[in-house]
């Protein structure tokens, strides 16, 4: 499944970086003036990176591809999310707000009714409040932002099985099977 999640997003990557480079046969699929030829060929990197990683099984490119994709996206969104845009205490109350929804739906040690009767009302609100504070132009900036999280989370999920990997044949070498 993980290899799954990281091929299509890996996929819809590398449309993005070719939308900034130019579409083949000239077009920029996006405004031309919103073609960046520094940020399009970053996240295609990023694109190639990952998937000869993934190819090759070898974690170290896919762990880099995806971070360089992460930080890329991120970047790219607050820049989309901020331009012309300051936040107000609104917003950052807002942001606040779901932050916490998120520390509690996912803290192992919070009861599953808090999470769901806290923690998730917690993030819709939180969302909403941001949302109303950033106006009418925030989801193409959040859906960078939430690319640039997911690549981030890809990055982590794929060194900590690499790890996890890694001290299972160290334990198979070090530890003799009973037999």
């Amino acid at each position: 499944m993980l290899l799954t999640v990281q091929l299509v997003t890996l996929w819809q990557a590398g449309f993005r970086g070719l939308d900034y480079l130019t579409a083949p046969g000239g077009r920029a699929a996006l405004d031309t003036a919103a073609a960046d030829p520094l940020a399009g060929g970053m996240l295609y990197a990023g694109v190639l990176l990952a998937l000869l990683g993934i190819a090759a099984r070898l974690p170290g490119p896919a762990i880099a591809g995806h971070a360089l994709l992460a930080a890329w996206y991120t970047g790219l969104g607050m820049v989309t999310l901020l331009d012309g845009h300051t936040l107000t205490l609104a917003g950052v109350v807002g942001a606040g707000i779901g932050v916490t929804g998120v520390a509690l739906v996912l803290h192992p040690r919070v009861r599953a009714a808090v999470r769901l009767l806290a923690g998730v009302p917690l993030m819709l609100g939180g969302q909403y409040v941001l949302a109303a504070d950033l106006g009418s132009d925030y989801r193409t900036g959040t859906g960078l932002v939430g690319a640039g999280l997911l690549h981030a989370a890809l990055a982590v999920g794929t060194f900590i099985l690499w790890q996890r990997r890694e001290l299972r044949q160290l334990v198979d070498r070090e530890v003799p099977r009973a037999g």
